[in-house]
């Protein structure tokens, strides 16, 4: 099962049953994976599932300015600048690189 960590709770938006992550492009997720989803709090990790309802890839500019809004809670302009501070260190072009937006879906799987 892949996992997918959140460093922080962008736009407290893993509090709603659906919820968006922009990530650089994988091909490791598609629509109907169920994934494991972590994220850090000032205390502790709190680990949960979700399950992969859409995923479309843009080149960073491309993503519509909503898209930033709902995901960061911020504009487009301020938040391409704190991803290209976040990706600094990985020597990646990030404007080049192609991202991910996916739509996750919290899971609870039936015993």
């Amino acid at each position: 099962m892949e996992t997918i960590r959140f460093n922080k709770n962008w736009n407290q938006k893993l509090c709603c049953d659906n919820y968006t992550t922009i990530r650089l492009h994988s091909n490791k997720f598609y629509v109907g994976n169920i994934l494991e989803t972590v994220c850090k709090t000032d205390n502790s990790e709190i680990k949960e599932m979700a399950k992969v309802v859409y995923v479309r890839s843009y080149r960073l500019n491309d993503i519509p300015e909503e898209v930033f809004w709902t995901d960061c809670g911020m504009s487009k302009e301020h938040a391409i600048q704190m991803i290209e501070k976040m990706y600094l260190k990985y020597n990646i072009h990030i404007h080049s690189a192609k991202w991910d937006v996916m739509v996750l879906q919290h899971y609870y799987p039936k015993d």
